[in-house]
């Protein structure tokens, strides 16, 4: 246990964000990652037609992905930004609008492809956008997921 409270302790102490700034940042990233999460489920639930199999297996390999990332960021939130940086309402209210986006981006025509290109797409800027105060731990673990996230575009 003392062990774990050093470890938390320098976490925060590396952090370059004080916790007004730090915790918005990954409130936001984590309700990405859990939206994105739940709409490759969904994708792969609904997959059909001539491309059915591949596509099953497709957003199978993009949800099984977010699942670590997601466990991973927001036990670094917590320490680094505390409670409030999981805050299941704020992140409801996030996925709430993004949902209706994809919705009306989907009634135009577009693919659970399109869709998912573009879900990572602002994932991806987020990280470029939202991340470069951290710590050089937290900015580590940051940009493996931004690798695996760049994975994921090219498998879409």
């Amino acid at each position: 246990m003392k062990k774990q409270n050093v470890i938390n302790r320098v976490i925060k102490k590396l952090a370059k964000t004080d916790n007004d700034q730090f915790v918005p940042v990954f409130q936001k990233i984590l309700a990405h990652l859990n939206y994105m999460n739940m709409f490759y489920y969904k994708a792969h639930w609904l997959s059909k037609d001539k491309s059915y199999y591949a596509d099953h297996q497709l957003f199978q390999r993009l949800y099984e992905g977010i699942a670590d990332e997601i466990d991973k960021l927001g036990e670094r939130s917590i320490i680094a930004g505390g409670e409030d940086s999981v805050d299941i309402q704020k992140a409801l209210e996030y996925m709430t609008q993004k949902e209706k986006d994809i919705k009306e981006m989907m009634q135009a025509d577009k693919s659970f492809i399109d869709a998912s290109i573009k879900l990572e797409e602002e994932f991806l800027q987020m990280l470029a956008d939202d991340t470069k105060r951290m710590s050089q731990g937290t900015q580590n673990m940051l940009d493996d997921m931004s690798d695996l996230h760049e994975e994921h575009l090219y498998l879409l």
